[in-house]
């Protein structure tokens, strides 16, 4: 894993939902979860992601 993922991580989430929400579809709890992201992500560092995420507002 690269060491600068944070932005993209947070990106392929934000993106994500977008797409779910500009198409009405439900959204995939295992895509939010990054079960489906091609890296490995360890469960501290995705809390950690999701944590800074709404602080910033963003979900």
């Amino acid at each position: 894993m690269a060491r600068d993922d944070y932005f993209t991580i947070v990106y392929y989430i934000l993106k994500y939902l977008y797409e779910a929400l500009k198409q009405g579809y439900s959204i995939d709890e295992s895509v939010i979860r990054l079960e489906l992201y091609p890296e490995k992500i360890s469960e501290k560092y995705y809390a950690y992601i999701l944590t800074n995420m709404q602080n910033e507002g963003l979900i």
